[in-house]
């Protein structure tokens, strides 16, 4: 089993990110987590999406047109 973990402020982006990243790998679990990054000026809010997954054989979500929708979160 492997551990991918991706961030983004741009949901979109990160919802393009992850379909793309799963789409040859066995997903075993996909968590999301939501923070925020502060700096003097500003705060912003960033997603993290870990993955749980094994890249074996060739299995994966190819029809799939986006397992994951973020809108919904």
């Amino acid at each position: 089993m492997k551990i991918k973990i991706l961030k983004n402020k741009d949901l979109d982006k990160l919802e393009n990110d992850v379909n793309e990243f799963i789409q040859d790998k066995c997903v075993i679990d996909i968590k999301y987590e939501s923070t925020q990054y502060r700096t003097c000026k500003y705060i912003e809010n960033i997603l993290i999406v870990i993955i749980l997954y094994d890249s074996y054989g060739n299995c994966g979500y190819l029809n799939t047109k986006s397992l994951m929708d973020f809108k919904k979160l």
